[in-house]
């Protein structure tokens, strides 16, 4: 039983799961329904600059 609590093998295979499934819901959000990736990219792009002065 001590054995199988050390084994971590599974937890990269989960790790790239979970990359890869925000980077879906990134791409998702981002795309939108009418396909305007360019102009959320700039609005997110420009709420950042103006956040930082």
């Amino acid at each position: 039983m001590a054995a199988f609590s050390r084994d971590e093998k599974g937890a990269s295979g989960i790790e790239y799961v979970l990359v890869a499934t925000i980077a879906a819901l990134a791409i998702a959000l981002y795309v939108g329904s009418d396909g305007s990736i360019g102009s959320k990219i700039k609005t997110a792009l420009d709420s950042v600059v103006t956040a930082l002065s």
